[in-house]
């Protein structure tokens, strides 16, 4: 993971009426996801990339921005 922000909006994939395109061309798409759109202005790239510890992540975590730049992996989110 390389990015934290703020959750603006949760959009069902299988509805055709949000503004984004050609999400299905990503290899971790799986259809019926949902997408989830983060605020512009609140995304921050993080210096080191967390790695996933074991395969990707399933459900929403709410953290801290300290404790996010903090783990070691994804797991830690957990802990």
């Amino acid at each position: 993971m390389r990015y934290f922000g703020l959750i603006d909006k949760i959009i069902d994939s299988r509805k055709t009426d949000h503004p984004v395109n050609d999400f299905r061309k990503y290899k971790s798409y799986k259809e019926g996801d949902f997408l989830i759109i983060l605020e512009r202005d609140s995304i921050i790239e993080l210096n080191n990339e967390i790695p996933f510890r074991q395969g990707n992540i399933q459900r929403f975590r709410y953290t801290t921005l300290d404790k996010f730049i903090n783990v070691k992996n994804t797991s830690d989110l957990w802990d």
